[in-house]
């Protein structure tokens, strides 16, 4: 990227970094393309061979920066666009024992919308022959409250462990229809507990996804902590992570991953966890070292077949960011930045490029030629294959702005409706 032609010259790296980002914006306006040096300035979504990025499949542009999508089908993913039910995302497994996908998924309780989220989420299994849906709920793993759920499957034993956060132990939650929070309503119906589980605080366990599930005390759980599973048993975890920030006009604050590794499932559950929480290090793709402005949240987690880690993000959390670029800062936080993913990569766990430039938007074209502004887009989760490579990405979606209010990722009463979306990603080598 330009960025190498700053290093060693007398700029600081604050001033180098804001010339940086004035250049890419002014090369991604205009379509320009950009001479790789390392497979770094491919984003690790491609190869560096000849000066040039040979994208991988899921990627395109001149440095494999954004995903290359093909267009979707309104009928897939998991309570879709003018369903009766809103959903907030959730992360998809092929099971081989039956050939069928599993995906555990955050769903609001009594047809209500995001709106209620805080007490009406509840975690929920659904399943499909197909990896992009559409997904039938089967079952209530978590009543609410229930949120975050992430779905992972061991492939040396074949257990199944389901994420979340919350306790399932909430007794009032709105009632509603077709998907939507009404104006005026109150939490004052029946959470409708279906399953037998409540105070459900830690992560679950169990030897097939159709349950039973068991606690796992031993796993990591909480706010949208993603597990991954390498071929050979070894388990990755995601977690969020914040810390100060001393970047100008940043607010003081960074938000981003944190990684633990277990050797096996087996050391997880006894807490033999080869390491746990470390702090990252952020480094601008390309860029200089020193630290960045980027408060991202909704982290997931896969490895490529080239060994190296990637995480997409919803890259905003109500706090400044720069990247990706233009970023998000005061007036200037609107509904564009309720939908922009972030996309950050890693030779070990530990040290990660964040790039420039945001891997999707808010707009997801599909196969009937329409295509489609959404309010927000966030929870991103890619979807593998049995190789490993990326063939859907999978995101919580608020429906269109109506009547001129968007109102952000949750909506607005009357105006709250969200599903779980999946495109389809270029796959063919």
């Amino acid at each position: 990227m330009l960025l190498h032609h700053f290093q060693g010259t007398a700029c600081s790296p604050s001033t180098a970094m804001q010339t940086f980002a004035v250049l890419m914006s002014f090369l991604v306006a205009h379509g320009a393309t950009a001479a790789c040096l390392t497979d770094i300035d491919c984003n690790f979504n491609g190869v560096c061979t000849g000066g040039s990025c040979a994208c991988d499949p899921a990627w395109t542009e001149a440095n494999c920066s954004k995903l290359n999508f093909l267009p979707a089908n309104k009928s897939q993913g998991f309570n879709q666009l003018n369903s009766s039910w809103s959903s907030w995302g959730g992360s998809a497994v092929h099971d081989p024992d039956t050939e069928m996908w599993y995906l555990g998924v955050s769903e609001m309780a009594n047809h209500c919308g995001l709106g209620t989220w805080h007490s009406n989420s509840r975690c929920v299994i659904a399943t499909s022959k197909m990896a992009g849906g559409p997904y039938v709920r089967q079952s209530v793993v978590v009543d609410p409250w229930c949120h975050g759920a992430s779905l992972a499957r061991d492939p040396i034993s074949g257990r199944w462990i389901f994420g979340h956060m919350g306790t399932g132990d909430n007794k009032q939650c709105f009632q509603c229809e077709r998907g939507v929070t009404p104006e005026g309503a109150s939490a004052n119906s029946s959470c409708g507990h279906d399953s037998k589980f409540e105070t459900m605080a830690s992560a679950l366990i169990a030897d097939s996804p159709q349950g039973p599930w068991t606690a796992a005390p031993g796993l990591i759980n909480g706010a949208n902590c993603e597990p991954f599973f390498m071929p050979n048993g070894t388990l990755f975890y995601a977690c969020p992570w914040g810390g100060k920030s001393s970047v100008p006009n940043c607010n003081g604050q960074t938000a981003f991953l944190q990684m633990a590794r277990a050797e096996s499932l087996e050391d997880a559950l006894a807490g033999r966890w080869t390491y746990k929480g470390r702090t990252p290090t952020i480094q601008l793709a390309g860029g200089p070292p020193g630290p960045i402005c980027v408060n991202w949240e909704d982290q997931t987690l896969w490895v490529d077949s080239r060994g190296r880690f990637h995480s997409l993000f919803h890259a905003f959390r109500g706090q400044p960011c720069d990247y990706p670029l233009p970023g998000c800062h005061g007036a200037s936080s609107g509904a564009s930045c309720t939908s922009l993913g972030g996309h950050a990569f890693s030779e070990d766990g530990q040290h990660w490029y964040v790039s420039p430039i945001a891997p999707y938007d808010n707009s997801v074209a599909y196969d009937d030629n329409t295509t489609v502004a959404f309010r927000a887009r966030e929870r991103p989760h890619i979807v593998l294959s049995a190789d490993g490579a990326p063939i859907y990405l999978s995101n919580g979606l608020g429906d269109p702005p109506a009547g001129g209010s968007g109102g952000g990722n949750v909506g607005r009463p009357g105006a709250d409706h969200t599903f779980t979306a999946y495109v389809p990603l270029n796959a063919a080598p």
